[in-house]
């Protein structure tokens, strides 16, 4: 029986030795699980120490744009270019009725003279006062004709405002006093001429003998050439072909007036036919230069016609705008209207056709309508 009792209890004591272990383990455990969280959040706490450092003085520092973002002004640094001028479709001598194209557009007489006038104008501030740090060598104007309304359809020979011999005379002077503008300003001028369809003294289907001799942006060429004769500053190229070529510095243009860009319906409007007939005349020129033996490439190709700006350098294409602007017969067949424009476009020896611009040439108020 004493036996009995002596095992009991070395077994309750066994037991209690066995418990206290694994009271003493899970104590071991609770601690090292305690010193990991107290090591991690010493941890963190030097983190959150060391981020706090970079805030240290935030209040006085200088909070500026780095200097890439507001460079100074290169004041002493000259680039050389020459501005070129695109003048299209004046059709001097047409009128445009305000209230037959719903209030958007207006041209008489009066109007003309203006808008001749602000391009001239305007040609030269933007060039001149609004870029900076460029030196011209001078200045080209692509005169891409129809500058006179003409007696092409029988509607303008009864709306016109004056007899074509009048108009030829008018925008003859414009011509000169604008040139002798452009040339005062930028120190040189050179005139590229070619004839629009508008200018054809025949009516009915248009004749492709002497066409330019037959035309009457032809012969306003000609009288302003001849009226600057004496002018050193100012040079003149008077196609006897539709087309015309020049060079401003490695860069060479086409010069058209575009009226046998024919069609163009749906979105893409008159891209279709301008792009269709710029591949055509490409292919022309590469073919025309292997039979005579000279280059004839050309980069890209400036023309009026089309009554509205289209600016593809890329694609060698730059198309003027109208100094006329929106008449009765664009409206009457939706297409969109455009504001009177004429186009201008830098040229430098390192990059071409840079960058180019409108020259927006109407004001209503001054115009009186």
């Amino acid at each position: 029986m004493a036996e009995k009792k002596k095992l009991g209890l070395e077994e309750f004591v066994a037991e209690r030795d066995e418990a206290r272990f694994a009271e003493n383990q899970e104590i071991a455990r609770t601690l090292r699980a305690a010193r990991a969280d107290a090591a991690e959040s010493r941890s963190r706490l030097a983190e959150l120490e060391s981020r706090l450092k970079l805030f240290e003085g935030l209040e006085e520092a200088q909070l500026t744009p780095p200097a890439w973002l507001t460079p100074e002004k290169a004041s002493k640094q000259i680039h050389v270019a020459t501005p070129a001028f695109v003048y299209t479709d004046a059709h001097t001598g047409e009128t445009v009725d305000p209230g037959a194209t719903d209030g958007l557009n207006a041209y008489n007489r009066e109007i003309s003279a203006q808008r001749h006038r602000r391009f001239f104008e305007k040609a030269i501030v933007t060039a001149r006062d609004y870029l900076s740090g460029v030196s011209y060598d001078g200045a080209v104007v692509f005169s891409t004709g129809d500058d006179v309304s003409g007696l092409i359809h029988e509607e303008l020979q009864r709306t016109n405002a004056e007899t074509v011999m009048e108009s030829v005379l008018s925008e003859a002077e414009h011509q000169e006093a604008g040139f002798r503008m452009l040339a005062e300003a930028f120190g040189h001028l050179h005139v590229v001429k070619v004839p629009g369809n508008h200018g054809r003294y025949k009516t009915g289907r248009p004749e492709h003998k002497s066409y330019n001799k037959n035309n009457f942006d032809w012969l306003i060429g000609r009288l302003v050439a001849k009226e600057l004769r004496a002018d050193d500053r100012i040079t003149f190229t008077i196609a006897d072909a539709p087309n015309a070529r020049a060079r401003v510095y490695d860069t060479r243009f086409l010069v058209t007036h575009g009226f046998e860009f024919k069609g163009g319906t749906g979105i893409s409007g008159a891209l279709a036919p301008l792009m269709l007939g710029t591949h055509r005349k490409t292919r022309r020129e590469a073919m025309a230069g292997k039979l005579t033996g000279e280059r004839r490439d050309y980069d890209c190709m400036v023309m009026g016609h089309l009554h509205q700006r289209i600016s593809l350098p890329a694609r060698g294409v730059l198309v003027g705008g109208c100094l006329k602007g929106y008449d009765e017969f664009a409206y009457d067949y939706n297409f969109e209207p455009d504001e009177p424009t004429q186009e201008a476009f830098l040229i430098t020896p390192e990059r071409g056709i840079t960058f180019n611009w409108p020259i927006h040439v109407m004001d209503r108020k001054a115009e009186g309508w």
